[in-house]
C-alpha cells in the first residue's frame, strides 16, 4: 500500500473518531464540540482529492466500456491513450486553478467562517496536490503504453 493510500485510510479513521467523539460528547455530556464537523469535512476533502491518483493507478475508477470493448484492439489503445491525455490535461488545469486559489487565500488571509477559523489555504492545498498527482499518474500510464518494451500496458 502506498503512503497516499495509508494517508487516505488515516483520513477515514480520523473522520470516524471525530464523529464518534462528537456523538458521545453531545449525547452523553451535552457538550457539543466546535471542531468535529469542520475537521471531518476537511478529512473528507483530503480523502477525495488524495485518493484520485491511487484509485486511477489501481484501475478502480468507474468506467463504462460497453462500446469500447467491442472495438478493434488498436482503436481501444488509441482511445485509452486519448483518455489518459485528457485526464492529465484536466487534472493539470485543475491543479493550476487550485494553486491560484491557494495563492489568493494566502494573499487575502482568508479563514474559515467557523469558530476554528482555519486558514482556508490549508484544506485548499489538497486540490492542487491531489490533481497534480492524478495528472502525474495519467502521464505515467500514457508513457507506459508507448515506452519500448511496455507491451501495451495501460492504466486508464
Amino acid at each position: 500500500m502506498s503512503r497516499v493510500q495509508t494517508l487516505c485510510g488515516l483520513c477515514i479513521g480520523g473522520m470516524g473518531l471525530a464523529v464518534v467523539y462528537e456523538i458521545v460528547a453531545r449525547s452523553l455530556f451535552n457538550e457539543p464540540t466546535i471542531w468535529a464537523q469542520e475537521v471531518s469535512v476537511y478529512l473528507l476533502v483530503a480523502l477525495a482529492f488524495l485518493g484520485l491518483a491511487p484509485a486511477h493507478a489501481a484501475d478502480e475508477h468507474i468506467r463504462i466500456d460497453l462500446l469500447t470493448r467491442r472495438l478493434p484492439p488498436r482503436l481501444q489503445q488509441a482511445l485509452r491513450a486519448a483518455t489518459l491525455l485528457l485526464i492529465a490535461a484536466y487534472a493539470a488545469v485543475a491543479a493550476y486553478g487550485g494553486v491560484e486559489m491557494v495563492r489568493q487565500s494566502l494573499r487575502f488571509g482568508r479563514r474559515s467562517l467557523t469558530l476554528l477559523s482555519v486558514p482556508v489555504w490549508i484544506p485548499q492545498l489538497l486540490i492542487p496536490i491531489g490533481m497534480g498527482l492524478l495528472a502525474l499518474v495519467a502521464l505515467i500510464g500514457l508513457w507506459t503504453m508507448f515506452a519500448p518494451g511496455a507491451g501495451g500496458r495501460h492504466d486508464d
